[in-house]
């Protein structure tokens, strides 16, 4: 009997020197990025906002 193999599809991406990967089936859109604001007083990990 064959056995049937299963292949997940991940969407990478890069922050700094970090690598992230995601199910593409947990992703609803992905936007274009023009220009990031910086917002006062939140942690530095935040980049700001889109």
């Amino acid at each position: 009997m064959a056995e049937e193999l299963q292949s997940t599809r991940y969407l990478t991406f890069c922050k700094t020197t970090e690598v992230f990967a995601v199910d593409v089936s947990r992703v609803r859109e992905m936007l274009k990025i023009t220009s990031i604001t910086t917002v006062p007083q939140v942690p530095g990990f935040q980049g700001g906002k889109v």
